[in-house]
């Protein structure tokens, strides 16, 4: 792959630390920075939280990630119904064929650039998928399909019940914090006003700007990953050259980790301004289940990635 693990640029986890002002992203893309109040109440029990650049929604934990027409190839081998999927425009995505061409989950989206056929249907509602021909159907027989959009993001939303696709679509708004902790604009400004102590925030960004997933660890979670993270033996170098056009990966809103070795220096994570080498336990913490990319050999990727 031609994506390189590393260079962090930012400080330490504990909130009693200082961080130092990023540069932002570029000036054409760079998404819009706003006040916001307190973020919303994360899922309730058997959901997760999903976003998306400013659009957050609640799916069930049972859904898993990956793409909504690549179904007929997935492990399980159940077919659409098989394992419900949550899918990102930055994934990989390949010509698979799948008859329905389109399984279970969500599909977010950029409104700017396409729009999923919804079968007439307008935001926010659902409809029945009934195909005249099951040969070549878009989506499985029977299913409920929906979606919502707003300025910079939508989300297409197919489900075997109205009661799963009605929920997530009731549940889906425009933020700019989402429930997770995470701001959905990349910002160094905004690092640590939401900070939990007990709970990790892991926000990925894009090199837009825009947050691409985020996720909250568990109390338990949390504890074990202050533990490991940043724990590499100290090394020489300077983070000044790091910018924001890669993704970028803030955990605790303080821990900056860049999917590009842009000081061409080696794979490194900074703690409080000392910088550490990048270990497999950093990236086993910093890469959120459904997480796709490429990586350097180089990079020390964990054997099995958190699911």
């Amino acid at each position: 792959g031609a994506v390189i693990a590393v260079a962090a640029v930012a400080v330490a986890v504990p909130v009693g630390l200082s961080l130092g002002r990023g540069s932002g992203g570029r000036a054409d893309s760079t998404p819009p920075v706003v006040a916001s109040d307190s973020p919303l109440p994360g899922a309730a029990e058997g959901w997760r939280v999903e976003t998306w650049r400013d659009l957050t929604l609640q799916v069930p934990d049972s859904w898993g990630h990956g793409s909504l027409d690549q179904w007929c190839v997935s492990a399980d081998g159940r077919g659409p119904e098989g394992l419900a999927g949550v899918q990102r425009p930055e994934g990989f995505q390949t010509l698979v064929g799948c008859e329905p061409q389109i399984g279970y989950g969500v599909r977010f989206f950029d409104p700017g650039v396409a729009a999923p056929d919804v079968l007439g249907a307008r935001a926010g509602e659902v409809t029945r998928f009934e195909p005249v021909d099951s040969v070549g159907a878009l989506y499985p027989p029977g299913a409920w399909v929906g979606f919502t959009v707003t300025d910079h993001a939508g989300a297409l939303v197919v489900a075997e019940d109205r009661a799963a696709a009605r929920r997530v679509l009731d549940f889906a708004a425009s933020v700019d914090v989402d429930p997770n902790n995470c701001w959905t604009s990349l910002d160094t400004t905004h690092r640590g006003e939401y900070l939990d102590a007990d709970h990790l925030s892991i926000c990925r960004y894009g090199g837009d700007g825009w947050l691409q997933q985020s996720e909250l660890l568990s109390a338990e979670d949390t504890a074990t990953a202050l533990s490991e993270i940043g724990r590499g033996r100290v090394v020489d170098g300077s983070t000044g050259c790091a910018g924001t056009d890669d993704t970028q990966i803030v955990l605790g809103g303080q821990f900056v980790v860049t999917l590009t070795d842009q000081c061409r220096q080696g794979n490194r994570i900074a703690l409080s301004g000392t910088l550490h080498e990048l270990t497999e336990r950093d990236l086993y913490w910093a890469l959120s289940p459904g997480w796709s990319g490429g990586l350097d050999r180089s990079v020390p990727l964990p054997k099995q990635l958190r699911r």
